[in-house]
């Protein structure tokens, strides 16, 4: 994959995502502390590109408050046993 645009949706306390670009559009999203619907509205609510959810930990308030959310829709979420030992679908 070549990375050819991060695009931040938010990062701090009070939630951290964003969403890291190949040169085909398609997208991977780290981390998945933002309410469900802002991470949609910052997609342009489209998320045929996206490829998979990575999240580094897991604290709900602010790195996978909308994991779930992801989960339910089919796809592919990927994170350390901390993650997935809270988020059943987690890989």
């Amino acid at each position: 994959m070549e990375i050819r645009r991060v695009k931040i949706f938010g990062s701090g306390s009070s939630g951290n995502s964003l969403a890291i670009y190949d040169s085909h559009g398609k997208y991977i999203i780290v981390d998945v502390g933002l309410p469900y619907k802002d991470i949609l509205r910052d997609l342009d609510y489209n998320l045929n590109n996206c490829f998979a959810i990575l999240c580094s930990h897991d604290h709900r308030a602010d790195h996978t408050r909308s994991l779930d959310n992801f989960i339910k829709l089919g796809i592919p979420c990927y994170g350390n046993q901390d993650v997935c030992d809270h988020h059943s679908g987690c890989r």
